[in-house]
């Protein structure tokens, strides 16, 4: 042969012969066949002393050939080492896998160079110079660039694809086209190999390499959004049989079509939202997506009906960050039932996720998708599940202190459930009129309501786990009732009662609850150390669950122990951070936070003047989360 030691490119992507790919790599290298002698052995005998990259491009079509030609001759040539581009493993002994990317993108929120950095902007901008001579890129041209770039998940083709459509049109109008990015993403350069002249033909490329179980499972995954599980997977997929959808999703990410993300010590499989859509219409092609989600709308009930079932009879944590890791999927499975006019199905879905909405901090949606569940609603619908969802709703407006429609919608609740219901859900629903009067300051009707709750939770048999868990919950109430009337012994009383409760029985929330209450009657009494001590545990607790109603409460305590020691520009800080928590999550302040701020605010604003105010409060809002988490634990310097 002619070839010396170096580097040997083959383009393998016409290839459409595996028994042709030896003779391919042999043409490269200018070796020319002996009579009765195989491509393969003379290439080996060949190549056996020469210090040589042998770089095989675009494989996956004849990966079994490209595998077999690989071993032949690293078996044989000591100094010859394969560079092989396939969009899955060959399996040859020895392969180590690299895999290739889509670009960087900018975080959601960088700036300036940070987002002129980024490779996937960086590529769009040279592109887009390439194609329109005099092509600026001012800091809004590479913040729109950015936008652009994120929407097309990094992917390089399909990033110069869209520049080169700058050559006749504007920014906006490319990123409205990428919206309909299979039609939009066509190149209209004439020599451009066929399987990047668009969008679409590059991914059809990978989709026809798959057997038909891997490209039904392919389709399918459309209907995930944020991901999927085997699990989920299965049951949506595959009715249930894990051990083949996981064969499955693992050929799919061996393809370089599926990105599997692991934290926690689970994995999940995610599609790039380009590999979705081009899914997604196949699936609606296939005339079966309707039946697809109406599987994955009924697994997520299921998904909320388990994570509901041990509510606060145990630490919160676990099912908050299963519904949480689900959140984009429960959005499409309400969006879908609300779409399909699966009312039942909606209405179920919305009446289990507000305790997680309040929770999470999503008061606003939550509000949102169950006044759509509850308008939606056959006048049939099961009466106790109506009843359930006002309550529900009636809990959110509470929290946001709307507490009329909250009082609107917990009697309407009251007067929906059946007079037969049970004890639990007749507690539930007394104790959230009371929680609600007890918020308005009607403190009469409030007690009124929380000891008829109270009767009923009694009733409940003594080894009913939820009998003490909403005991104690009437107990803390109560508690709340004595504190707005001025009697924070009693007050103290009740909340040390149901943390006594609480501490038996291990329930996390509910000593985080009375460890919040009693520093709160801590603080107005004086004690600033005992304040710090209470407060400060129960945020440890709120910060690990990312409760922000209550993660916001602790901050105020806090900050207004903070100034009782002399730290009024950190208390200002503080406030900052509760103030930026409660505009994420439509939560304002309860009534007695709401006090405590107008009594204690103006004096710290007088001590530190009105524009060290200001700024302290400023960079409150901005501060990051686990940041302000450390600022509230810390102690006074000196």
């Amino acid at each position: 042969p002619t070839v010396n030691d170096g580097v040997v490119f083959v383009d393998l992507s016409a290839s459409n012969e595996p028994s042709l790919v030896a003779r391919h790599v042999a043409e490269a290298v200018d070796l020319r066949e002996q009579v009765g002698s195989a491509w393969t052995e003379n290439l080996a005998a060949s190549l056996r002393d020469l210090e040589l990259l042998l770089v095989l491009d675009n494989c996956e079509h004849v990966a079994q050939a490209s595998a077999e030609l690989a071993y032949a001759l690293l078996t044989r040539c000591r100094r010859l080492r394969i560079l092989a581009t396939s969009r899955e493993l060959l399996g040859v002994p020895g392969e180590v896998d690299v895999p290739v990317q889509p670009l960087a993108l900018p975080a959601g929120e960088a700036t300036g160079a940070e987002l002129r950095d980024s490779d996937s902007v960086r590529l769009f901008l040279a592109r887009a110079r390439d194609s329109r001579r005099g092509f600026t890129a001012d800091a809004a041209v590479v913040a729109r660039v950015a936008d652009i770039c994120r929407d097309l998940d990094g992917l390089p083709l399909a990033i110069e694809l869209a520049a080169a459509r700058a050559r006749t049109l504007s920014l906006d109008e490319i990123a409205q086209g990428v919206r309909e990015r299979f039609q939009f993403l066509v190149s209209w350069r004439r020599l451009t190999p066929a399987r990047h002249r668009t969008l679409r033909q590059a991914i059809d490329w990978s989709f026809e390499l798959l057997t038909k179980p891997e490209r039904d499972l392919l389709v399918e995954l459309s209907v995930f959004a944020g991901g999927t599980t085997v699990p989920a997977a299965a049951a949506v997929c595959r009715d249930g049989d894990e051990a083949a959808t996981l064969a499955l999703l693992e050929r799919l990410v061996a393809c370089s079509l599926l990105n599997p993300v692991h934290r926690d010590g689970a994995t999940r499989y995610r599609l790039l939202e380009t590999i979705r859509q081009y899914a997604e219409e196949l699936l609606e092609a296939r005339g079966d997506g309707d039946a697809i989600r109406r599987r994955h709308a009924r697994y997520y009930r299921s998904v909320v009906d388990a994570a509901w079932t041990p509510i606060r009879l145990d630490d919160t944590t676990t099912w908050t960050e299963l519904l949480a890791a689900e959140h984009d999927n429960l959005r499409a499975a309400l969006a879908w039932a609300r779409d399909a006019g699966e009312h039942e199905e909606l209405l179920r879905l919305a009446e289990g996720l507000w305790y997680f909405w309040w929770v999470h901090g999503d008061a606003r949606e939550g509000r949102a998708w169950l006044a759509a569940a509850l308008e939606r609603a056959e006048p049939d619908t099961d009466p106790t599940l109506r009843s359930r969802a006002l309550g529900g709703a009636a809990r959110l407006a509470w929290a946001a202190t709307d507490f009329e429609s909250a009082i609107g919608l917990a009697e309407q609740a009251w007067a929906t459930l059946p007079r037969d219901a049970g004890a639990l859900d007749q507690g539930i629903l007394l104790q959230t009129l009371g929680v609600i009067s007890t918020a308005r300051q009607d403190l009469p009707a409030a007690r009124s309501w929380l000891e008829k709750a109270r009767a009923r939770f009694e009733s409940l048999p003594v080894d009913d786990p939820w009998r003490r868990d909403r005991l104690a919950g009437v107990l803390v109430v109560l508690g709340s009732v004595a504190f707005f009337e001025g009697d924070y012994a009693q007050a103290a009383a009740h909340y040390r009662e149901a943390l006594a409760d609480c501490v038996a029985r291990s329930d996390r929330d509910g000593i985080a609850l009375c460890e919040l209450y009693l520093g709160h009657v801590a603080l107005l009494e004086g004690r600033i150390e005992g304040t710090l001590a209470l407060v400060r545990s129960a945020l440890r607790h709120y910060h690990r669950l990312g409760w922000l109603h209550f993660t916001a409460e602790c901050y105020e305590l806090i900050a207004f122990g903070f100034h009782a020691t002399g730290r009024s520009a950190e208390a200002v800080r503080l406030i900052g951070v509760a103030d930026g928590i409660r505009d994420k999550s439509g939560n304002m302040a309860t009534l007695a936070l709401a006090r405590l701020r107008e009594d204690r605010l103006p004096p710290i604003r007088a001590i530190l003047g009105d524009e060290t105010y200001a700024a302290e409060l400023a960079a409150g809002r901005a501060l990051p989360s686990e940041d302000a988490f450390a600022e509230a634990q810390s102690a006074a310097p000196g």
